[in-house]
């Protein structure tokens, strides 16, 4: 235990009365802008203050106990590599139980299930004990892992380091959904705050930082100080976290389902502890766990595995594209801000849970009573646009630009400034990829080209913006202030030209397929990639904001600008990522890594862990001159799955790209060069429309997005649902010249008939219908009768695991919008080879039927 004199010596690091510069980058911490309040109105777009050290949430004393109760002897002849901390989960009443046996609807082994019910019911006892509620939930959790410190040499430096990332967190979790209503129960003094009401603020559940939250931070920080101080890259392991995380939303799944069915005041109050307690614990354990996975990918680069591990198990009520629903009575999306995009980034798998309070509060610090641009009305006036689309945000589409041939901010020439148009002579005497060359004074106003290089700076920017007009001589022509801003620019970073899409990929078809071929290796080689979108344009960056909060500024609208939204500029970012800069005001231009690596330094961790939303901005493992980064086709088509791209068949287009070199324009050429190539099944539980009448290929997808995309294989309003998954965790199949083959999870319907409930069969072949029970066989009914012709059989599939380790959580990642199971339906006329029709929603209170595992060929 440390002395009440050095608590308050670590409150003064923590809370310095001073505050960084702008070019400092120190620690700091944010002071209280307002107390915490649960009203709409008041709570709107102001910052959550962060968490501060008091006796009821942590305090370094508890910090240095942790230290000396968990530290161990490193032996060197029984550990062969040397870790400065092991931390691991070992699931004890929930975690590693038997999965052999047969899984319920859930997808949880009935034996796991009842570890649960027995582990939750002691915690639920815990929060019945008047004085010791908060010692015994924590000492419940604290049994669910194992945590060892090899004693750090520098024991001061970790604890201070622990203390400054526990003070970036938000003060308050969010509240759990339908916990405010809750709290309107009566609560005792005893589990609030001294001298507070009862709100879910108050709660001491709530404010505490429970033991393994405490222990997870430090495992963090002693790999980090040891590592910088030996200037070797941390080599913690992480995979502790993640089952952490997972074991706690099981057991808050069961503390939810057992409190459904409390009786009286005392025991909804007692579950509302419970529930509190383990949400409160799991979203710091989540946001602590990707704040260290950020912190790797910064360092040794993007690598796809990590994608699998921030897939986090989510409640059965939470599902992706809904992430704010757990708060959305209490905010706001600031009005200037697009709803789709802001969807778009929170549709992430890696997004589920995450807390967007202080993320929303600082973009609308950016944006302060800007008017929204997203839909004009019969009237002039500009709205918000609603979110569900992006045909309904004109932002991407409708929008009237009348002149496209944009000016420098500061031209003075306008608008009488000199138009450019290209010299199609010198563009035609380059081959391959051609960039534009750094005339100040283009001879004759027309552009000269060169051949792109590594010495090339390339420009991923947003058409609709203006920021360069058609040069072709029947164009707008391109204004030579733009010319001269873009030239200035280049030669301030030591390029010899510029690639712009406008004056570098020509209208004239050969011409443009040629240079659409060269993209990748444009943007891979350049020098750097200078995003230019209006919003990050308007940043100021000398307006004496201090640096941390102007970086975490950046962040946020970088993440819902459009640049961010669109498929091309995607495909330019993954491809320039590792020398990505940003356009400012007055052309001032900064390196997005610094900026990411900036917020995860210093800032908010809710704000910080975003980026991991914006893979394509994270540095890759490639190096700067590789052509290729890998990314397979899940992911590609994750990444596009909502973009937007202006050209009817550009997203087929991109979507090769970012998987290959060479650019296809059909989905049947992209799938039929695929042959050969392995893919989880759980990647197909997708609604993205599929190829038609050509045999081998109805399982495919079309195209990688759903915008503009029409669902010709609807049955009732549950298929209309738009999801896509990677996969992950899910059973390989492997893509053949006849089709896809793959192990599946199945259920026959076979020719079920709504007419037909007797049970018996026809043509010959059993009817299943009486294994179903009455609402199974009215819900099978309503599929077979869209799709069972008189000689065809109706299949569900659902994927199967990659391993047993997959199963708890597979089953739970594949549910629609309402909670139901996703089941794939397939029809077939011989019984052998299966033809793809559409996804379905199975209704969420009817049990699926049994099913069984099958190896069988969708054509």
């Amino acid at each position: 235990m440390i002395t009440s004199e050095v608590e308050e010596l670590y409150l003064a690091i923590i809370y310095p009365t001073q505050r960084p510069s702008q070019l400092a980058l120190g620690h700091y911490h944010r002071q209280r802008l307002f107390p915490p309040t649960r009203t709409k109105e008041n709570y709107r777009y102001l910052m959550l203050p962060s968490l501060a050290i008091s006796p009821f949430t942590f305090t370094p004393s508890r910090l240095y106990q942790i230290l000396e109760d968990r530290k161990v002897d490193w032996n060197s002849t029984t550990n062969s590599t040397y870790h400065h901390a092991e931390f691991a989960t070992n699931g004890t009443t929930v975690g590693q139980a038997s999965l052999k046996g047969k899984s319920d609807e859930d997808g949880i082994s009935k034996h796991r299930r009842a570890q649960a019910r027995r582990g939750c019911l002691r915690y639920y006892e815990a929060a019945c004990e008047p004085e010791n509620h908060i010692p015994k939930l924590d000492a419940l959790l604290s049994a669910l892992i194992e945590c060892k410190f090899y004693q750090p040499p520098n024991v001061d430096a970790v604890v201070q380091k622990t203390c400054e990332l526990l003070c970036r967190l938000p003060s308050v979790p969010l509240p759990f959904k339908g916990q405010t209503a809750v709290l309107d129960c009566e609560i005792d003094q005893y589990l609030l705050l001294p001298g507070a009401r009862s709100e879910w603020e108050n709660l001491q559940v709530v404010a505490h930082v429970s033991t393994p939250i405490l222990c997870q931070a430090l495992a963090i920080m002693t790999a980090r100080v040891v590592d910088k101080e030996d200037g070797v890259t941390e080599s913690f392991g992480y995979g502790g976290f993640l089952l952490l995380a997972d074991t706690i939303m099981e057991l808050l799944e069961m503390a939810d389902d057992l409190s459904n069915a409390a009786n009286g005041v005392a025991e909804i109050r007692a579950w509302v502890i419970v529930r509190a307690f383990l949400w409160s614990s799991w979203q710091r354990v989540a946001m602590l766990n990707f704040w260290y996975i950020l912190g790797l990918q910064l360092e040794t680069g993007f690598q796809p595995l990590y994608r699998e591990e921030m897939a986090l198990r989510t409640l059965r009520s939470e599902n992706p594209g809904n992430a704010l629903s757990i708060y959305q009575d209490l905010y706001e999306i600031p009005p200037y801000m697009c709803r789709w995009a802001f969807r778009l980034m929170t549709s992430e798998r890696a997004a589920l849970g995450f807390d967007f309070r202080r993320f929303l509060a600082r973009y609308s610090e950016g944006f302060p009573g800007r008017a929204p641009r997203c839909v004009m009305d019969s009237y002039g006036g500009c709205h918000q646009c609603d979110g569900s689309s992006v045909e309904k945000c004109k932002r991407f589409k409708g929008m009237k630009i009348i002149d496209q041939s944009a000016h420098a901010p500061h031209c003075k020439q306008k608008p009488a400034c000199l138009r450019l148009y290209w010299n199609e002579g010198s563009y035609r005497a380059v081959s391959g990829a051609r960039a534009v060359m750094l005339d100040n004074e283009p001879p004759n106003c027309r552009l000269r080209y060169c051949q792109a290089s590594k010495s090339t700076m390339a420009i991923s920017h947003v058409w609709s913006h203006g920021q360069g007009g058609r040069p072709d001589l029947m164009g707008t022509g391109f204004n030579i202030c733009l010319h001269q801003r873009y030239c200035r620019i280049a030669r301030s970073h030591g390029c010899t030209s510029y690639w712009m899409d406008t004056p570098c990929i020509p209208e004239d078809h050969q011409l443009r397929a040629e240079a659409i071929s060269n993209i990748n290796k444009v943007f891979s080689s350049s020098r750097i990639t200078l995003v230019c979108d209006r919003d990050t344009m308007d940043i100021d960056l000398e307006d004496g904001t201090d640096w941390v909060q102007l970086a975490e500024r950046l962040l946020v609208t970088l993440l819902v600008c459009d640049w961010n939204v669109r498929a091309w500029t995607l495909l330019e970012s993954m491809r320039g990522r590792n020398q990505i800069y940003v356009l400012c005001k007055n052309d001032a231009i900064l390196s997005v890594r610094d900026i990411i690596e900036t917020v995860h330094g210093y800032g908010f961790i809710d704000i910080a862990i975003l980026a991991l939303s914006g893979r394509h901005l994270l540095p890759s493992q490639s190096p700067r001159d590789s052509e290729m980064d890998p990314i397979e086709v899940p992911e590609a088509t994750g990444v596009l799955s909502y973009r937007h791209a202006s050209r009817p068949g550009d997203d087929i287009v991109i979507w090769s790209l970012l998987v290959g070199v060479k650019p296809f324009y059909t989905a049947e050429d992209f799938w039929t060069t695929r042959v050969g190539m392995i893919l989880r099944t759980g990647y197909l539980m997708s609604n993205v429309p599929r190829i038609r009448g050509i045999r081998g290929l109805s399982w495919a997808p079309s195209r990688p997005s759903f915008v503009n995309a029409v669902h010709a294989w609807e049955i009732s309003q549950r298929s209309t649902i738009e999801w896509t998954f990677d996969g992950s965790g899910s059973a390989y199949g492997v893509i053949t010249d006849k089709g896809f083959s793959a192990a599946w999870d199945i259920h026959d319907l076979r020719t079920l008939r709504s007419t037909d409930a007797t049970g018996s069969g026809q043509n010959g072949r059993p009817d299943l219908s009486s294994l179903l029970t009455q609402c199974q066989t009215k819900v099978a009914a309503d599929i077979v009768q869209q799709f069972s012709g008189e000689d065809s059989c109706v299949r569900l599939l659902r994927p199967g695991p990659h391993g047993p380790k997959n199963s708890e959580n597979l089953s739970a990642l594949y549910n629609g919008t309402s909670g139901g199971p996703l089941v794939a339906v397939v029809t077939s006329e011989s019984g052998s080879l299966w033809e793809w029709r559409c996804l379905y929603e199975w209704p969420k209170d009817v049990d699926l039927p049994s099913f069984r595992v099958a190896l069988f060929l969708l054509v």
